[in-house]
């Protein structure tokens, strides 16, 4: 039995592509632009290429919503985007949008903290996270606490 394809829009160009959902997903290649389609880090993208990916993506998409300027605590550049994707890319496209250049953009999505992730599927919110998601501390002689933006991914996706 053959694969299943899905849609997703190029990181690069915004072009939406058909690709077969087997264990090649993560070589391939945008058709228009040669480029590839997973880069194992979130896309940074603009409000039109935010549109493409949200509407476009049958794969669900998360969006984080940074500031450049605000520091590392509390901008985004505290969350390590780029490991996630590296594990759930191609189950999930990331995508960046930083505030300041997409203001119109963060205000509507309701945006009013950095960072703020936005978990889409089917173009529809489905969950929203306003700051880093906390681990709680494992209680003495406990086990490390699983990774909160892991496990909340693996609810999302159905993924492992």
């Amino acid at each position: 039995m053959a694969a299943a394809i899905f849609s997703a829009a190029c990181p690069h160009c915004g072009e939406v592509n058909n690709i077969w959902d087997n264990a090649e997903a993560l070589k391939a290649q945008c058709g228009r632009c040669d480029k590839d389609m997973f880069l194992g880090r979130p896309a940074e993208v603009d409000t039109a290429r935010f549109a493409k990916h949200v509407a476009a993506n049958q794969i669900p998409v998360l969006a984080m919503f940074w500031l450049p300027n605000a520091g590392v605590v509390g901008s985004g550049r505290d969350i390590n985007l780029p490991l996630y994707a590296e594990r759930f890319e191609p189950r999930v496209r990331f995508i960046n949008v930083n505030i300041e250049d997409n203001l119109d953009l963060a205000r509507a999505h309701k945006v009013t903290a950095a960072p703020t992730l936005l978990f889409f599927k089917g173009g529809q919110v489905v969950r929203k996270e306003i700051g880093k998601p906390y681990r709680k501390p494992a209680d003495h002689g406990a086990p490390p606490r699983p990774d909160p933006l892991v496990e909340w991914l693996q609810e999302l996706t159905g993924a492992a």
